[in-house]
């Protein structure tokens, strides 16, 4: 088997051969459906460019199957990680929230018992008729983005799912299209580095289709626009969890000043850019170094001088801190030689803030 690698197109080396059921994450409920569910070949590749290891899909829908079910609750130690979950992960859960793959229901109810707007996403009916017992607004159907879920949630979860995704790019997709802009997404997954720590190859299964490390889960969700927030292995090693936002780019954002009466203090690389972006042209520049000292900001005829020249000059009305890493710094040095001008810095937007001591 030839495969590309899901996450950077690279071809993929085989590095298992194994042969398993079709199904393992469900038992059969007669020996006739077990014997009639078939064992097959499973091909484990690995792309050493994003330590990502993939299988093929299996043409089998295990989650319309009657006896696909997995439960939570009946585990107390995983009542315990999921309660875990929610109180460790408060400050970054908002409403409303999506979660996509429910499972029993478990995580939900926690969920909605500490007040959040909750709707879940759950294929298997089983599991579905679950989530319905415990009085949740749940969806027996794929996650998809429409009218309904674009731009609306806050909040999306999927734990243990993307291991089970085939396109995992188009479903990122969708993930980021439901969020608001400054949502966020958690996602679980099983930690692959952990398994082939202790050579586990019994990790590999049909139903699991993406086995990721810490490095190819963050460099998977960097391509589909996403930032990392935090990414940490849990329960003992063997999830990896990850929480992003959608990833802003650039943009220019475009004001006029007068800098005519006005000193730029910070000779770098920084304040230098900020004097070429804002087409600015103030007295001159001043910095802390003294081998900047009468010397010009590049492209200009702007000169550098000495903090001494800024207090005495009378022309000067006030100052632009340019420097983001000395700026209390440089506050404190105008204080203490009693500067009695307007202090400013340009925010983010490229607007001028005035500073109040």
């Amino acid at each position: 088997m030839k495969a590309n690698c899901k996450i950077c197109d690279r071809p993929t080396t085989r590095v298992l051969s194994l042969q398993n059921s079709i199904k393992t994450q469900a038992v059969c409920s007669t020996v006739e459906k077990s014997l009639q569910t078939p064992l097959i070949d499973i091909e484990v590749m690995y792309c050493d460019n994003c330590d990502f290891y993939q299988i093929n899909p299996v043409d089998f829908q295990h989650y319309d199957d009657d006896d696909y079910y997995l439960t939570a609750q009946l585990s107390e130690t995983q009542r315990t990680y999921q309660q875990w979950f929610v109180d460790h992960l408060a400050r970054y859960i908002v409403s409303p929230v999506a979660e996509i793959g429910p499972g029993d229901g478990y995580l939900g109810n926690l969920l909605t018992g500490v007040g959040h707007i909750y709707v879940g996403f759950e294929p298997a009916r089983k599991s579905f008729e679950q989530c319905q017992a415990k009085g949740l607004l749940v969806i027996n159907d794929y996650f998809n983005i429409n009218d309904d879920t674009k731009d609306h949630f806050s909040t999306v979860i999927a734990r243990q799912v993307l291991e089970h995704i085939n396109d995992v790019k188009a479903f990122l997709e969708n993930v980021h299209g439901s969020l608001m802009d400054e949502g966020i997404a958690i996602f679980e997954v099983p930690n692959i580095d952990w398994a082939r720590t202790l050579n586990r190859v019994v990790d590999f299964c049909p139903e699991h289709l993406n086995y990721f490390s810490m490095s190819s889960l963050s460099t998977l969700l960097a391509s589909c626009n996403f930032r990392v927030i935090h990414i940490a292995k849990t329960y003992d090693e063997e999830y990896l969890l990850i929480i992003v936002g959608k990833m802003t780019q650039f943009t220019r954002k475009f004001n006029t000043f007068d800098f005519s009466d006005l000193v730029f203090w910070g000779a770098g690389s920084r304040g230098i850019s900020l004097c070429h972006l804002l087409h600015a042209t103030p007295l001159y520049f001043v910095d802390s170094d003294s081998s900047k000292f009468g010397k010009y900001i590049p492209s200009t005829s702007i000169q550098i001088h000495s903090p001494d020249v800024l207090y005495r000059d009378r022309k000067c009305k006030g100052v632009v801190i340019t420097s983001f890493f000395y700026f209390k710094e440089i506050i404190d040095e105008l204080l203490r030689q009693g500067f009695s001008g307007e202090i400013y810095r340009i925010n983010e937007n490229n607007e001028m803030v005035h500073c109040t001591i």
